[in-house]
């Protein structure tokens, strides 16, 4: 007997989630555990980008909903930060930041993972706009930053972090940068660094939720939902995984 998407119960939506996000999470350690054994200079570049690319899946897995909708992504992650109790995602911000060489600093100060500076460059916004969103953005940061008590502030911090990072994302999958060489190679390092510490947080925060409340709907459904699906009556299988 087939099912749709929508009879799919939500703790499956869930399960999926977890095991695909941890699947990819998996596969970007055994990437670094590659990049020690080698011990290449010439390799770490190529190391960037794979963690990269695996660490964003690992993301995307576990936010992800229906292609058709936007905004989700934000969403999630201030879903995230209201259940993170422990606060480990902002801690291992603040440790990111007092890094000799703060990756999160070098995201927020480069203009190329910036939209408006793209939408600058292509003759869409005027130069003195994407420098004042340049500067807003940045002011904003740091001042969120300095309360970073306050939960809403906290939240801005790290939607800001993916919303850098999701134009790096942006790039990288649309062929918008080379593998490993060329300029933009210090931010997909930074990009790489960032999500090696903040996608396992964010996972652990996720699976914690889960486990109180397996079919929990605050993570809605997976587009690619496991299902059983039979057409001209011929068994299809399992359709996604």
């Amino acid at each position: 007997m087939s099912r749709t998407i929508k009879e799919v119960p939500q703790c499956q939506h869930n399960k999926d989630r977890m095991r695909r996000a941890k699947s990819w999470l998996n596969r970007s350690k055994k990437a670094e555990r590659d990049s020690v054994k080698v011990k290449m200079k010439k390799n770490q570049a190529d190391f960037y980008y794979e963690q990269f690319i695996f660490l964003w899946i690992a993301f995307n897995a576990a936010y992800g909903q229906d292609l058709r909708k936007s905004g989700e992504r934000k969403q999630f992650l201030i879903e995230i930060m209201k259940r993170d109790y422990d606060n480990i995602i902002y801690k291992s911000i603040e440790k990111m930041r007092e890094r000799p060489r703060d990756p999160i600093n070098s995201l927020i100060g480069n203009k190329y993972i910036f939209r408006p500076f793209w939408e600058y460059a292509r003759g869409c916004m005027e130069k003195q706009k994407w420098l004042d969103l340049f500067d807003k953005s940045r002011i904003g940061f740091e001042k969120n930053y300095r309360v970073k008590k306050d939960r809403q502030a906290r939240e801005a911090i790290l939607v800001e972090i993916f919303e850098r990072l999701y134009e790096l994302r942006n790039q990288v999958f649309h062929g918008g940068t080379t593998f490993a060489t060329g300029w933009g190679r210090d931010q997909i390092e930074d990009g790489s660094r960032i999500l090696a510490v903040l996608v396992p947080k964010i996972i652990t925060v996720m699976q914690n939720q889960i486990d109180n409340d397996p079919a929990s709907e605050i993570w809605g459904e997976t587009d690619y939902s496991h299902i059983n699906f039979r057409a001209d009556n011929r068994p299809l299988g399992t359709m996604s995984s």
